[in-house]
């Protein structure tokens, strides 16, 4: 877990530093990488079958418009297993999302 941790870590860091050089971004579309950990917690369903922590990628396709204003479509996957089992589970969601950039 701790080396999945680092990982993403890591990768937060280079998208952070990523996020800072393109400040100046113009209106027009774009497109949004990335990498996630996810952390299901708890019991699913309270049937005691709780899923591992994974961490998996996600992709998102965005139109910027005016200053600071955009809407973002984005795609989540994870593959993972129910604990202490063999069976696997996957999870997929997308959202759609109104953003502002407080950084224009």
């Amino acid at each position: 877990m701790i080396k999945k941790l680092s990982a993403v870590l890591v990768a937060s860091a280079l998208m952070a530093s990523y996020a800072q050089a393109s400040d100046n971004i113009a209106n027009g579309v774009y497109i949004a990488p990335g990498i996630h950990y996810q952390s299901f917690g708890g019991n699913i369903f309270d049937q005691g079958w709780s899923l591992e922590e994974e961490g998996g990628l996600n992709l998102g396709l965005g139109y910027q418009w005016m200053s600071g204003w955009a809407i973002e479509l984005a795609y989540h996957h994870t593959d993972t297993d129910l604990k202490d089992t063999k069976i696997d589970a996957k999870t997929y969601y997308g959202h759609l999302d109104v953003l502002y950039h407080f950084g224009n």
